[in-house]
């Protein structure tokens, strides 16, 4: 066998490395395609897991636009409480208003009165004060209207004790007596009866 045959031969030496070379390949490509397929696995993998997390973040943004249409309502309710409450302060501060103007009126018509209750207790004070004064006066006539009575009295006892009976024209009146006729009842007046 010559050296071709014995290289390139069927069975030669370079058919042989040739068989080596191909498996090689072969498994070359078989574990490029391994790492491929777990380089696909892992890429699938993220993917899912990126797609996983989509979802939830998804939910979460659901459940967020969810709290957030609820927050909406209460806003709106908030707000129509917060209206009801302005329209109820609003005929509160009417009221208030109406109650003031009341109570205004009121303390007028109160100082008017104050000042015709002041008014009429001068009044009251200045006739109190004239009775008091009438009634200093009525006591001072009634001590001299006593004293001319004494004076009489005296007059006319000595009168009788002393001297003889004369017409009453002829009478003398002392100087310091006033002469008071009474019509309806002898020659002295009547006092008033005592209420003490």
């Amino acid at each position: 066998m010559s050296g071709v045959e014995l290289w390139f031969g069927p069975g030669g030496i370079a058919a042989g490395v040739g068989g080596v070379v191909l498996a090689a390949a072969a498994w070359v490509r078989a574990w490029r395609e391994s790492r491929n397929a777990d380089e696909k696995l892992k890429l699938q993998r993220v993917a899912d897991e990126e797609k996983l997390e989509l979802e939830r973040e998804k939910i979460r943004l659901e459940e967020r636009n969810a709290d957030l249409a609820g927050l909406q309502a209460l806003t709106t309710e908030l707000r129509s409480d917060l209206s009801r409450i302005r329209e109820d302060l609003t005929e509160t501060r009417k009221d208030l208003d109406v109650e003031r103007r009341r109570g205004e009126k009121t303390r007028r018509d109160l100082d008017a009165e104050r000042r015709r209750t002041d008014e009429a207790t001068e009044k009251i004070d200045a006739q109190g004060k004239e009775l008091a004064r009438l009634a200093d006066e009525r006591a001072e006539a009634w001590k001299l209207v006593r004293r001319l009575a004494g004076h009489i009295r005296a007059r006319e006892e000595w009168t009788v004790l002393h001297l003889q009976p004369r017409p009453p024209s002829l009478e003398l009146i002392p100087d310091d007596v006033v002469h008071i006729v009474f019509p309806d009842g002898g020659p002295y007046p009547r006092e008033p009866p005592d209420t003490s």
